[in-house]
């Protein structure tokens, strides 16, 4: 039986794929649900309840870091918009999903995932029969929905692959309806995310297939299998979309050292690759840094000291025609908090590494590894929906995960 506890916490998922704003009227809704009618307990082990002090300390730094903005009005936004790294941990530290209620829950997001993943492909399939051209069939065009940056769909379509994945492992060699779905489904996502060509989330991709490739019970012949097939399938990919070309591309220039000479106003008049961009912006915010370590330039001023440090240095593609946030979280934290901020966040990541391990987790765990990897290439705390995707699924496989209602390993 559904509980609006339960509807509350799948519209909140759900909707991260699509709508924003729908998003955050779930998440108030849900917050002010449990506020005035929803049962509360207390975390039953002290390492779950540290990870949500380690969560709701990386929402404090944001309070903190308000007292010595300059910039008080985009402080402000940022308070609201990471508001959901303190609400979300609040309420799923200190009340319980049933296991079935926690299943359904899971299962609506893969399926609303599924959804922005047939809609991206039926858009794309539209306009090759309007143009005649395969572009809207690849690369990041497949990404249609709103305010939906594709690597963070990429994250949202693989924590839908490990629980798909999953909950393979855990009905064993049981052949039904729903075996067959969940099949369906790896393979759909598989497809779309060698299609998307991201970087992150093809990486990410291979390290899934190799942890249920030695924790499935399928024969070892069905997980060479597997396994070779989804090699083939990215160099083929590789062979015949431009997006995954251009990504390989791009790693040869680095090598090749062809990268941005800083302070000789060099960045202008040529196409520069993501890895090759990212090189120079991590030079200039570690200028920041070093200005600011103790506490940071404060919540509301880290952009405008990039834009500062990206002139300085001559860096004018970044500072005169774009606006880039440090495109690594963790020197994000460094440039906005200083040494604590990024100490906090490393803590938040092995403390939820450590649950997830002991309890033996294999959701949590590739959750946090997934997260970990992309605070490397991306400030996925910059962006409302990798706000939500970090505060909603952290809060779900850390600070549940030592709940005997919840799914446990056979």
């Amino acid at each position: 039986m559904f509980s609006l506890f339960e509807i509350l916490s799948q519209l909140v998922g759900g909707s991260l794929i699509f709508w924003p704003l729908l998003n955050s009227l779930a998440i108030i809704a849900l917050f002010l649900y449990w506020i005035f009618f929803g049962q509360k307990r207390k975390p039953e082990e002290k390492i779950t309840f540290y990870l949500f002090c380690l969560f709701a300390s990386l929402y404090l730094l944001k309070i903190i870091g308000t007292i010595y903005s300059s910039d008080l009005k985009t402080a402000g936004f940022k308070l609201q918009q990471t508001s959901a790294l303190l609400v979300l941990p609040l309420i799923y530290a200190f009340s319980s999903l049933q296991r079935n209620r926690f299943n359904r829950t899971m299962d609506f997001f893969s399926i609303c995932c599924a959804a922005g993943v047939l809609a991206g492909l039926g858009w794309g399939v539209v306009r090759l029969f309007n143009t005649g051209s395969l572009h809207h069939l690849q690369g990041y065009d497949l990404v249609i929905l709103k305010g939906m940056a594709p690597y963070i769909f990429g994250l949202c379509c693989l924590t839908s692959m490990s629980w798909n994945a999953y909950r393979l492992e855990q009905d064993g060699r049981t052949v039904n309806k729903i075996f067959w779905l969940r099949i369906s489904l790896l393979l759909l996502f598989t497809l779309f995310l060698l299609l998307l060509g991201n970087r992150l989330s093809i990486m990410l991709l291979f390290f899934l297939v190799l942890i249920y490739f030695f924790k499935t019970n399928f024969r070892k012949s069905y997980k060479i299998a597997g396994l070779s097939l989804v090699v083939f399938l990215v160099m083929a990919m590789g062979m015949v979309t431009p997006k995954l070309q251009q990504q390989w591309n791009e790693i040869r220039a680095i090598s090749k050292q062809q990268i941005i000479r800083l302070d000789e106003d060099s960045s202008l008049g040529r196409s520069w690759g993501g890895g090759v961009l990212r090189l120079a912006i991590w030079q200039c915010a570690f200028d920041v840094f070093q200005e600011h370590p103790l506490a940071g330039v404060g919540t509301g001023d880290a952009q405008q000291a990039l834009q500062e440090s990206y002139e300085k240095r001559k860096f004018y593609f970044a500072s005169r025609y774009n606006k880039y946030n440090a495109h690594n979280q963790y020197i994000q934290q460094l440039v906005t908090h200083g040494l604590p901020g990024l100490l906090l966040l490393i803590a938040c990541i092995a403390t939820g590494l450590v649950i997830a391990f002991r309890s033996g987790n294999d959701l949590a765990l590739f959750f946090w590894v997934c997260f970990g990897v992309a605070c490397f290439t991306e400030s996925i705390l910059e962006i409302n929906k990798g706000i939500v995707w970090f505060s909603f699924f952290g809060s779900l496989f850390g600070l549940q995960s030592n709940d005997d209602q919840l799914p446990t390993p056979k």
